[in-house]
């Protein structure tokens, strides 16, 4: 092959040299920064491990497989109420009692205890095989115990975390919001033994008593544990409130009401607490010192309630028909509102000033702040009424709950 001599030739400029020995000067500013820079980063590097050893330290019984659970379960939830709720279906013949704990709806049956999550799914299902289920929700963890059995556990939502079972039946059990409870059994002689244990499930002490125990609480910061118990002297009845210290068995106070027989208590968020009898609403400050009562007279209480800073009884009005009174106190027993409402009260829920009363047709809402009452409709029915947020209220039917928006029902109520 011939080359192609009209080709136009291609033209190369010189070759380009470069001094190896001529450097441009550093910058002393640019070098200056690039120190404190590298300065800030070694800092910040120490700085993470101090903190993330120091925490790991300091919190170092916090970092359980539970809590990991829960970390999962928050980023993968869809966040609070939007309305879409699913009305959930459980078997009414079996289920003995009902419940929410941390937002989950529980079912307990003489056979086991279901844990459901708002969007109906079974998130946590536990055999069991009591006579008489009973559940306590309302603290760190959730407590099914045998009523007259000998056998009780403790659940979060993922998992059984401790059970164990007496030579004595249960009578009662109690939670504290930090984790702390007790158990009521008895002895060969004595009538009622509380068993109280900490947050880690490790016994701290045990209080006798040679009477019943009726109810008991454990105070907010968990430095004092409240218990009342009935007995009878000389053929009338009194009732003991006692306050103990969870870390000794002996009382630090104790009171007696004679002719009285003590039903319930509770303690309020600044230390003070109540205690309810048949005859009568006892108050009594972070002192011990009774400070008020309310006494009931021709007064039946049907419903009963207590929060961190209020009472709220329910009672007949009158013989004949449905129209019932309400009655809510202050820690120190004034009577705050009073209302009344056409209809029966089936269950009482609270959260914050709001008090929720379920009718047999309507829910009412009542605010203690404002004094106002409203109304809402809903399928005849229902037996319980919960809480489950600061929007979202739910309704449990024999077979069945179902979820509703707070601001939604009131909101259209008011503006309609």
């Amino acid at each position: 092959m011939k080359k192609n001599k009209k080709l136009p030739k291609v033209e190369t400029g010189g070759e380009l040299v470069i001094n190896p020995k001529v450097r441009p000067e550093p910058n002393e500013y640019l070098l200056e920064i690039s120190r404190k820079i590298k300065l800030c980063k070694i800092l910040v590097i120490l700085f993470t491990v101090v903190f993330m050893c120091g925490m790991i330290f300091i919190f170092r019984s916090d970092i359980t497989l539970e809590n990991y659970r829960y970390l999962i379960r928050f980023f993968s939830s869809d966040g609070d109420y939007n309305g879409d709720y699913r009305t959930i279906y459980f078997d009414s013949a079996s289920t003995s009692s009902i419940g929410i704990f941390n937002g989950d709806l529980v079912t307990v049956s003489t056979n086991g205890i279901n844990l459901y999550s708002m969007k109906g799914n079974n998130t946590l299902t536990e055999n069991l095989s009591y006579s008489n289920p009973m559940i306590d929700t309302h603290g760190k963890y959730l407590a099914v115990y045998d009523l007259g059995g000998y056998s009780f556990e403790l659940l979060n939502n993922f998992s059984v975390l401790y059970s164990e079972t007496f030579d004595y039946p249960i009578s009662l059990a109690k939670v504290s919001e930090d984790g702390m409870f007790a158990l009521v059994t008895k002895s060969l002689e004595y009538q009622s033994v509380v068993n109280l244990y900490d947050h880690n499930f490790r016994l701290l002490s045990r209080i006798y008593k040679d009477k019943y125990v009726m109810d008991l609480d454990i105070s907010h910061d968990e430095s004092e544990i409240l218990v009342v118990s009935a007995y009878s002297e000389n053929g009338i009845y009194c009732s003991e409130v006692m306050i103990g210290q969870p870390y000794v068995s002996e009382s630090e106070s104790t009171a007696v009401l004679t002719n009285e027989f003590a039903l319930s208590c509770n303690y309020f968020a600044d230390g003070s607490y109540c205690v309810m009898t048949d005859k009568a609403l006892h108050f009594y400050n972070d002192d011990n010192q009774e400070t008020g009562n309310y006494q009931f007279g021709n007064i039946v209480p049907t419903k009963f309630e207590a929060t961190e800073n209020n009472v709220i009884i329910s009672y007949n009005k009158n013989i004949v028909g449905s129209e019932m009174g309400i009655f809510i106190f202050d820690e120190k027993g004034e009577i705050k509102s009073e209302y009344t409402v056409p209809d029966r009260v089936l269950d009482i829920a609270c959260y914050k000033d709001d008090f929720f009363i379920l009718c047999a047709k309507n829910i009412n809402r009542l605010n203690v702040k404002s004094d106002e009452i409203q109304s809402y409709p809903i399928t005849g029915g229902s037996t319980r009424i919960f809480v489950c947020d600061d929007d979202t209220v739910i309704v449990g039917y024999t077979n069945m709950i179902e979820a509703h928006s707070v601001s939604k029902m009131f909101n259209e109520k008011a503006g309609g």
